[in-house]
């Protein structure tokens, strides 16, 4: 119970895989190997989405505290394990910070290129859009094609020019 208490409460990718390993090494024949597995195989993810030079997202970002509310809590814990819609869901928690203050703001884009790289395609595009508005074309090109390679087709522009 106390290895398994380890693993629910890791919120940081390598000490998911650390601990999920050892609890499966151990535990072989427990009801809740499955579940460790699972959270195995999605923090070994986790820990390759953060290891890729495009993804500036630190382990302060993973650090639990006590002001969180069970939501954020849990997709904290989520997204520790590969959970791409909980890291989108974690950037959000961002979003209307990042004009005004330079720390939410790498937070906030961080959140965003893990979820990319974990193949969320609606994060992606969000991306290119926030640094379409931040003047940063190349970028947003380059969020805006990775978008369509994972899958997602975004909404047609309306604008008042004809073509």
């Amino acid at each position: 119970e106390t290895d398994w208490q380890k693993l629910e409460q890791s919120a940081w990718p390598a000490e998911v895989l650390q601990a999920a390993e050892a609890f499966v090494q151990h535990y072989p024949a427990s009801k809740l190997s499955t579940s460790a597995t699972v959270a195995r195989d999605g923090a070994r993810e986790a820990v390759k989405a953060l290891q890729r030079s495009d993804v500036r997202l630190y382990r302060t970002a993973f650090a639990l505290n006590d002001e969180m509310n069970g939501d954020q809590r849990q997709d904290l814990i989520r997204a520790a394990r590969g959970d791409k819609d909980a890291a989108a869901r974690m950037a959000g928690r961002y979003r209307h910070q990042a004009d005004s203050a330079a720390a939410a703001r790498s937070r906030y884009e961080g959140w965003l290129q893990y979820a990319v790289a974990l193949g969320n395609g609606i994060a992606s595009y969000e991306l290119a859009l926030h640094y379409r508005s931040l003047g940063q074309p190349l970028l947003a090109s380059q969020f805006e094609a990775r978008a369509l390679d994972l899958g997602y087709t975004p909404p047609p522009t309306l604008d008042n020019v004809r073509k």
